[in-house]
């Protein structure tokens, strides 16, 4: 349900490493998901660059963040994208980053 969380399953190993998770889009705060969950999320457009996630206040930084940053997992939630953005994040990948794909089946690559 929306705004309900959901627990953490002690197997996924998105969750068992203490490791950072980022999203590569901005979502709503109805999710529950705040700095707690997430450090900052990543856009491409530089019109979003520098500002803030409404809400929930996370940054917004340039996707440049995740090669300076290299997180273990970034949420990707355009799953209708994710083939133009992973060939984009190629080299964030080669380093060991792995993006987390939850539609429309949960997918790490």
């Amino acid at each position: 349900m929306i705004g309900q969380r959901c627990e953490r399953p002690a197997d996924d190993p998105a969750y068992s490493l203490d490791r950072a998770l980022v999203p590569h889009v901005a979502f709503h705060a109805a999710f529950g998901i705040d700095q707690t969950l997430i450090e900052f999320v990543v856009d491409r457009s530089s019109l979003k660059q520098g500002r803030f996630t409404p809400g929930n206040h996370l940054p917004i930084l340039p996707t440049e963040a995740l090669i300076e940053r290299q997180p273990d997992y970034v949420l990707l939630l355009t799953w209708n994208f994710a083939a133009e953005i992973l060939a984009q994040q190629n080299e964030f990948r080669r380093r060991g980053g792995n993006f987390i794909i939850p539609v429309p089946k949960v997918t790490i690559c």
